[in-house]
């Protein structure tokens, strides 16, 4: 189902899910719903973004990558806090998705934002890594009433991104 592929993508990063959703919603065709995220990023102002593909991943003979600065993914991360159902698979930490008629074994989801089993208050968003942009995060983090976003992008490893993170949003708490 789409419940399923979306909670694949949020909370497992998983790159064929996201290339069935768009599939899905360009009509069979994942360029035309490329054509309509870069059309909307647009609209909205964020300049930098450029899609390639809905993934993220490297592809195609030039390896093209998507591309966008680390505002717009903290803008974007804004966006969807009002979202609850993508916050709740972004903070999901465990979950299955249930064997079916297709799927013959439950299949176990486990979310590789590691900042929600290690950094207080972390509620979710989004790893990602790939060659030219490093290590990646985007966290969204609510204490005391306050919610602070977070973006680190270009770590050599998951750790140093982890740590970057998390001190990041201890800097950020003691900001008044």
């Amino acid at each position: 189902t789409l419940g399923d592929l979306l909670k694949f993508m949020m909370i497992h990063s998983a790159n064929d899910a996201a290339q069935q959703v768009a599939c899905s919603f360009g009509n069979g065709k994942s360029a035309a719903f490329i054509a309509r995220m870069n059309e909307t990023a647009r609209q909205v102002g964020w300049s930098s973004f450029k899609f390639y593909n809905a993934h993220g991943l490297p592809e195609g003979s030039r390896l093209q990558e998507n591309v966008g600065s680390a505002l717009e993914v903290a803008e974007l991360t804004g966006e969807l806090l009002g979202y609850p159902e993508v916050m709740a698979w972004a903070g999901t930490r465990k979950s299955t998705i249930p064997r079916s008629a297709i799927r013959k074994t439950e299949r176990l989801l486990i979310n590789r934002n590691s900042l929600l089993f290690t950094c207080p208050g972390v509620i979710g968003m989004k790893t990602g890594t790939t060659g030219k942009a490093g290590c990646c995060i985007s966290a969204v983090c609510r204490r005391q009433e306050r919610t602070i976003i977070v973006v680190v992008m270009g770590c050599p490893t998951d750790r140093q991104r982890d740590e970057l993170g998390t001190a990041l949003i201890e800097w950020a708490y003691k900001k008044k």
